[in-house]
């Protein structure tokens, strides 16, 4: 929405430049917001492997050792 504003101003204004500053920070804003919601789903992610490995090793250590999990 901002870059179709900004085709209403003249590049060497001041108004555009403006528009197109607000427009960056956006962006920045965006990626941003991707990154964290990116990181939580992998450590999410991270999280559920080690129970899921801790799980098995336990299953295994009962067949082993003749103890039940």
């Amino acid at each position: 929405m901002l870059a179709a504003t900004k085709g209403f101003f003249n590049e060497k204004s001041k108004s555009y430049k403006v528009l197109q500053a607000a427009e960056r920070t956006y962006k920045a804003f965006e990626l941003a917001s991707t990154l964290l919601n990116t990181k939580t789903k992998i450590a999410s992610l991270i999280q559920e492997g080690l129970e899921f490995t801790k799980l098995i090793g336990l299953k295994v250590a009962g067949m082993l050792f003749g103890t039940t999990v």
